[in-house]
This record gives structure tokens, C-alpha cells and sequence, in this order.
């Protein structure tokens, strides 16, 4: 499973022609919403194999306990900060509401402050930047490969 989340992602990143774009938030914003929302939610299969949660209790409307309900809010931080989605997108695909969101989002800020969280949540950002851009000319895959 944590691998065909991976190959979705790389799906959902791709240009029409099959290529990798660079990272921008203009290719973000200029995706459709459905595919921001299909974004967000490889993106909460990616941050449940990261944490070793299940990815339908992230996405369940209710509440939970409270590890699972911290990877929910880093998978929130990711789709909002490292790929730059609206804080009303975000809460439409996790059945929450966009102030809780914009909640969620301001205390993973806070806790990065720890040095050992933040070292988690930056390792986290280069498994999500990997998934859904590619760097040209920095060890980049190969188009003719």
C-alpha cells in the first residue's frame, strides 16, 4: 500500500505529457480542485505509512485518539504548507472545518520548535516534496531512463 500511495502521488504531480514539473506553488494553484483534493488525500496515505497509522482513521469524521489525531494534523500542515492548499480544501477532504485546520496548522508550527519534532517534520516535507515534485538537475530522475 505505501507504495501505490507513492506512485499516485507521482501520478497526480505529473504534467499531462507524463513529465515531472519543478516544484511551484503556481502548479498548485493552478490544479483543478479535485486534483488539489486528490492531492491531499495521497498525502494522508504518505503521513499515515510515515507515523504507522491507519489512513482510514485519519480520515474519519469523528474523533480519535489522540496520536492518530496528531498525524492528522501533520498530514494537514503538509497539504497546507509544503504544497500550499487552502485551508477550506484541506477541511472539505478531512471533514473539518477550515478554522480547524487553520488550528491544526498553527500548533504543528509551534511543537516544530523542538528540535527532534522539527527534525521529524523535515524529513516528512522531503518524503512529500519527492512524492509530488521533482528538482530538475539535482539528481533527478532521468526523463530518458
Amino acid at each position: 500500500m505505501q507504495g501505490q500511495s507513492r506512485v499516485a502521488a507521482v501520478e497526480l504531480a505529473a504534467e499531462p505529457d507524463g513529465r515531472m514539473g519543478e516544484w511551484s506553488a503556481a502548479w498548485i494553484e493552478a490544479a483543478s480542485p479535485e486534483r488539489r483534493a486528490e492531492m491531499c488525500e495521497a498525502v494522508i496515505d504518505l503521513s499515515a505509512a510515515l507515523f504507522n497509522v491507519d489512513s482510514k482513521a485519519l480520515r474519519r469524521a469523528t474523533r480519535c485518539d489522540q496520536d492518530t489525531a496528531r498525524v492528522r494534523q501533520i498530514a494537514m500542515y503538509f497539504c497546507n504548507t509544503t504544497l500550499g492548499i487552502s485551508l477550506t480544501l484541506i477541511g472539505k477532504v478531512f471533514s473539518r472545518d477550515r478554522t480547524t485546520v487553520g488550528h491544526a496548522v498553527q500548533l504543528i508550527e509551534l511543537l516544530r520548535d523542538d528540535r527532534d519534532f522539527d527534525a521529524i517534520m523535515e524529513q516528512g516535507e522531503k518524503v512529500i516534496r519527492a512524492a509530488f515534485f521533482r528538482s530538475t538537475g539535482h539528481g533527478a530522475r532521468n526523463d530518458a531512463a
